[in-house]
C-alpha cells in the first residue's frame, strides 16, 4: 500500500501509512474469527482505511479509495490468473488420460 500511497500523493510517509493499516485493520481482527460477520469486518477495515488515509496523508477522497481499490484489483487479477494457469495445467495433464480411457 506505500507504493500506492505513494504515486496517489500521499505525503506522510511509511509510518503514518502503517499506523493508519493498523487502526483500520482492528474491525477486521475483532470480527474475522466469526462466521458470516468477517465480511462485515472486513467492509468496515476498508471504509475506515478510506477515511483515514484522507485524514492522515493529505489526500482527497477519490484518492484515499484508489489506495484502497487498485492493490485490490490487483491481487483479484493474479488471483484471476492464478486460476486460469491451474486450469490450463490441468487440462493438459488430464486430457492425455481422458482420451486413452476406452
Amino acid at each position: 500500500l506505500e507504493v500506492v500511497v505513494l504515486l496517489i500523493g500521499g505525503e506522510q510517509g511509511s509510518l503514518q501509512t502503517m499506523k493508519t493499516l493498523m487502526y483500520a485493520a482492528t474491525p477486521a481482527l475483532l470480527l474475522g474469527w466469526i462466521p458470516y460477520l468477517w465480511i462485515l469486518g472486513y467492509i468496515w477495515a476498508c471504509v475506515l482505511l478510506i477515511l483515514f488515509f484522507e485524514k492522515t496523508q493529505s489526500v482527497s477522497r477519490v484518492q484515499a479509495v484508489l489506495v484502497v481499490l487498485i492493490p485490490l484489483a490487483l491481487i483479484g487479477l493474479l488471483i484471476l490468473l492464478g486460476g486460469n494457469v491451474i486450469i490450463t495445467l490441468s487440462d493438459l495433464v488430464l486430457q492425455p488420460i481422458v482420451q486413452s480411457l476406452p
